[in-house]
């Protein structure tokens, strides 16, 4: 692939990552795509990424988005499409790691992709947000009606509890028919 091309798409992802690379506080980390295949020539069984030299010397942790060898990304087996990975910085690289036949330039150090380390699965980020909304306003809700005076006509009487209720008050689950009811449970 043509180095200016490779540069561009390495640019691509990192934007992609870039919020959970700022929320880990790592905003300057090395990003790049890697193909995760069997390297069967080597003797090997498992998937893995190949790093050259140039890249795995680093003493900074890499983070990784499994892609083919245009760099377009690539869903692997056991991983989210777009998955962030992590490759842990590791000096012992070169005794740790099988290698590819060297000629001097371009030996490639094989990692399997099980000592990846997954950041973020790109689906549970729209998830957690979507909680994390819903928790702020079930807040709200309930400091809403803490905050209001007792008033017999819209507050429930202990006698009006059913022994569903009584259930989900003791065994802390949001088993009632009352929805203000599971909504304390859930939010204490």
């Amino acid at each position: 692939m043509d180095p200016a091309l490779r540069k561009i798409r390495n640019k691509e992802i990192k934007a992609f990552h870039q919020s959970t690379l700022d929320t880990l506080n790592v905003s300057n980390a090395i990003v790049m795509s890697k193909m995760a295949y069997v390297p069967t020539s080597l003797g090997l069984s498992e998937k893995h990424i190949a790093f050259f030299e140039s890249e795995i010397k680093t003493v900074e942790d890499i983070y990784i988005e499994f892609g083919n060898i245009d760099m377009v990304a690539e869903k692997v087996d056991g991983y989210e499409l777009k998955s962030l990975l992590k490759y842990r910085a590791n000096l012992n690289y070169k005794e740790e790691y099988v290698t590819s036949d060297s000629d001097g330039k371009s030996t490639r150090y094989y990692v399997p992709i099980s000592e990846l380390v997954i950041v973020t699965k790109p689906e549970l980020k729209n998830l957690s947000t979507k909680i994390e909304n819903t928790t702020v306003e079930r807040e709200s809700k309930i400091s809403e009606l803490l905050c209001k005076p007792f008033d017999i006509t819209t507050d429930p009487l202990v006698k009006e509890l059913t022994i569903r209720d009584y259930a989900a008050i003791h065994m802390k689950k949001p088993i009632s028919n009352k929805l203000w009811l599971n909504e304390l449970i859930l939010n204490n």
